[in-house]
This record gives structure tokens, C-alpha cells and sequence, in this order.
């Protein structure tokens, strides 16, 4: 052998370099892989008594603006009377009066104050009524997500009032609620099935056309007094 090829550094043997690939290997691999004792590599377990207090929560929401819903329907009620009661009472005096001209101006601001009263009573109550499907809509989203559909008698009574059947029954069979599944009254027609924005644009409309026809009533008789 030459001299050169004596002092060159022998080659590195294959067997020499698997070991240290074997270590990176093994490196990157536990980089890699979470760690099993991380608390993020498994999914929290379902917090019960957060979801127990959120659905409270809901509930008296939903209980609160029921309530707000209705106080401010018997408000708008109760002022569109004494309007309408006031305006009969004016339109009564003035039929014993000659000159009656300002009582019927009197009676005509009225009646706009108590169509503009109808209108903002619409626009309130259809507001609450959006907000309460939204939260109804969460209560259901909660029921579904937790698994308590057949709990679900506050938020959806549909699936427990079938007309074809016509009764409730406890699941020990030991109570029974029976309800009409004919005539008006069943609980799929219109009495039993009435909701508050159903009622409310009922009675905004039977006051709107009360307040229309006293202004058919009152511009005539103020042509003639002209």
C-alpha cells in the first residue's frame, strides 16, 4: 500500500452511523407525538353543573321577557282604551254643542296620537318576540347538546300536545292529562294554538279600524261646521 492511502482516515462503516439515526429518528418522532400526559391531547370532559347553570340562566331570561312581554301589551292595551274612551266621551259632548269645531280638532289629535300608539306597539312587541326565538332557539341547542330532549316541555310543548292522540301521560302511567283534539278549541286550532304575536296583531287591529272609522265619523261632521 502507498503512503498516501496509510494516512488517510478510514471511512466510516455503516453499522457505526445506524445507531445515531436510530436516536434522531426516535427525536423527531417524540417532537411529533403529543405527549399523553398533556392535559390538551384529550378533550375536556362535559362540565354538568356549568351547563345546569347556564340553562337556569336561560330559563329566567325566557321568564323575564314572557313577563315584559306581557306588562307592556296590557300597557299599550289599557292606553289605547282611555284614548279611545276619551275620544267617545269629547265626540258625546260636542253633539250638544253648536260650535263644535275645536272638539273635533281635539278628537282628530287623538286618534293620530292612538294610530301612532298602535303602530310602536307592533314594532315593540314583534322586537321582544324576535328575542324571545333566539333564546328559545339556545334553550333548544342546550337540550339537543345534552341530551335531555324528552326533557324539552318548556321550550317546545309541540311534541307533547298531538291532536291525533289527545292526552298527556306520565311515564309510570300512573297520571293522565286529557286536552280537546276537535272544535275550536282543539289545541291545534286557533284557540289552542294562539301565540302573542297572533294576539297582538289582532287586537292592534281591531283598535287601528276603531280609530279609522271615528276619523270617517268626525271629518265629515267638521266639513259641515265649516
Amino acid at each position: 500500500m502507498s503512503k498516501e492511502s496509510s494516512d488517510r482516515p478510514p471511512a466510516d462503516k455503516p453499522a457505526d452511523r445506524a445507531p445515531a439515526d436510530k436516536t434522531t429518528d426516535r427525536g423527531q418522532a417524540e417532537k411529533r407525538l403529543p405527549d399523553k400526559r398533556l392535559p390538551d391531547r384529550w378533550s375536556p370532559k362535559p362540565d354538568h353543573a356549568g351547563h345546569g347553570k347556564k340553562y337556569i340562566a336561560l330559563m329566567q331570561t325566557i321568564l323575564a321577557m314572557e313577563n315584559r312581554l306581557v306588562l307592556s301589551e296590557l300597557g299599550y292595551m289599557f292606553l289605547n282604551l282611555v284614548i279611545m274612551l276619551f275620544s267617545i266621551t269629547l265626540l258625546a259632548y260636542a253633539t250638544e254643542k253648536k260650535d263644535a269645531h275645536i272638539i273635533y280638532i281635539s278628537v282628530l289629535f287623538l286618534i293620530v296620537i292612538g294610530e301612532f300608539t298602535c303602530l310602536y306597539w307592533i314594532i315593540s312587541s314583534m322586537k321582544i318576540q324576535m328575542k324571545l326565538k333566539l333564546r328559545y332557539f339556545q334553550a333548544r341547542y342546550m337540550e339537543r347538546r345534552h341530551g335531555t330532549r324528552d326533557e324539552a316541555f318548556f321550550t317546545d310543548e309541540s311534541s307533547y300536545l298531538n291532536p291525533s292522540i289527545g292526552y298527556v301521560e306520565s311515564p309510570d302511567k300512573r297520571e293522565r292529562v286529557d286536552y280537546p283534539k276537535a272544535g275550536a278549541t282543539r289545541m291545534d286550532g286557533f284557540a289552542g294554538s294562539a301565540k302573542p304575536r297572533h294576539l297582538s296583531w289582532a287586537m292592534v287591529s281591531v283598535l287601528f279600524f276603531i280609530y279609522i272609522a271615528l276619523m270617517l265619523l268626525i271629518v265629515p261632521k267638521m266639513l259641515k261646521e265649516l
